[in-house]
């Protein structure tokens, strides 16, 4: 869960700074910057691999409940 609220985060911080606009990034200069900013994304984003795997067997189990899912 915190994992996907930290992407939406992210997704609506890059929204605010008006990086999704076409053509932001044309510039040599101005990609650096997102070359910067994707690195520190990824090198903020180190989860061990059994959280991973338990927080998904624990989203797996809440969704076949409530949907029937097999």
């Amino acid at each position: 869960m915190l994992q996907v609220l930290r992407q939406g985060s992210f997704v609506k911080k890059m929204h605010d700074l008006q990086w999704t606009q076409p053509g932001f990034f044309d510039l040599k200069n101005d990609e650096v910057g997102l070359e910067h900013s994707i690195a520190r994304y990824h090198a903020d984003d180190k989860v061990e691999e059994q959280t991973l795997v338990t927080a998904f067997d624990v989203t797996c189990r809440a969704w076949k409940v409530p949907l029937a899912v097999p």
